[in-house]
């Protein structure tokens, strides 16, 4: 949530982004690599659920996981 406000307001409360930044890529994209290797193409689709919802309902994870949850699985049957 920090890396929301941009990264020099970031870097101010002390963190490293470009390692954070560097990290974040790297284990999302393995993370959808498997996810669409072992689930296929409804996969795929129920991995943009979350940022439909953040579009929809705003950024705060707080809201995101759970009505990422819920517009996943509608959306994915």
């Amino acid at each position: 949530d920090i890396l929301t406000f941009g990264q020099m307001q970031a870097e101010s409360l002390g963190l490293d982004s470009s390692v954070v930044k560097k990290r974040l890529l790297i284990v999302t994209s393995v993370m959808t690599g498997v996810i669409v290797a072992f689930v296929g193409v409804i996969g795929f689709v129920d991995l943009i659920a979350p940022h439909v919802v953040r579009k929809v309902f705003g950024s705060e994870h707080r809201i995101v996981i759970p009505m990422s949850f819920f517009v996943g699985g509608v959306w994915g049957v």
